[in-house]
């Protein structure tokens, strides 16, 4: 005869992880969320964000939205190609964007005039910044493999940068006191740091080598 069989007593463990991390728990802090379509169909494929306003980069324009009230405020459409890289200056009176058609402009935010027109660049512009030093400095990258410092109020071009070996998709200044220097990535799968103070000709400082395409770089400030 076998033996009788009784319930099993309950044993309590210890909780686990939480299924949501605390990311998620940042997110859904958020209640009223705007979602605002493309008016051209085109991904979205740069955000800036000064003060007042940000700007959102998708196909041939450059949106500009308010952050306290997230209207549309005013859009830059005057691109003969697909926009990238829609930057406001950090004043947020300026803007400057590239296109795929190797131009440059850079545009007043309240009456939308173009206030400079660079051509140099013969492949796509992929990225432009401003310098977080000054207010009429400003870096370009290009599908033509180069890196180029612009000076707002002559118009010239300060430094070309050459050493990459295939498309650069990305730079930035780096911050703080470092901001005379740059960095760059690019699909060679390698990032260069660049000081224009010591020459082009000189070529980049330091290179890091990468196993793959680098998209994208961000400098990160010291604590």
């Amino acid at each position: 005869m076998a033996a009788p069989v009784g319930p099993l007593p309950q044993l309590k463990l210890p909780s686990g992880p939480s299924p949501v991390t605390a990311e998620q728990r940042y997110w859904r802090t958020f209640k009223n969320r705007l979602l605002i379509p493309s008016p051209t169909g085109y991904p979205v494929t740069h955000l800036s964000c000064t003060g007042d306003l940000f700007a959102v980069t998708t196909g041939t324009r450059v949106q500009l939205f308010s952050t306290r009230t997230r209207k549309l405020v005013k859009t830059m459409t005057r691109f003969g190609d697909v926009a990238r890289s829609g930057e406001l200056r950090r004043d947020g009176k300026v803007l400057v964007a590239g296109d795929d058609g190797g131009r440059m402009q850079v545009f007043d935010v309240n009456s939308r005039a173009i206030l400079r027109t660079w051509d140099q660049h013969k492949q796509p512009v992929w990225t432009t910044r401003w310098s977080p030093a000054g207010l009429t400095t400003l870096l370009s990258a290009s599908d033509d493999r180069t890196v180029r410092l612009w000076d707002l109020p002559s118009g010239e071009p300060t430094a070309t940068l050459v050493g990459h070996g295939d498309y650069v998709r990305c730079a930035r200044f780096m911050p703080g006191s470092m901001a005379s220097t740059l960095v760059s990535g690019s699909y060679d799968a390698t990032v260069r740091l660049w000081d224009p103070r010591v020459g082009p000709a000189s070529g980049a400082v330091m290179t890091f080598r990468h196993a793959a395409p680098v998209e994208d770089v961000l400098p990160l400030p010291r604590r």
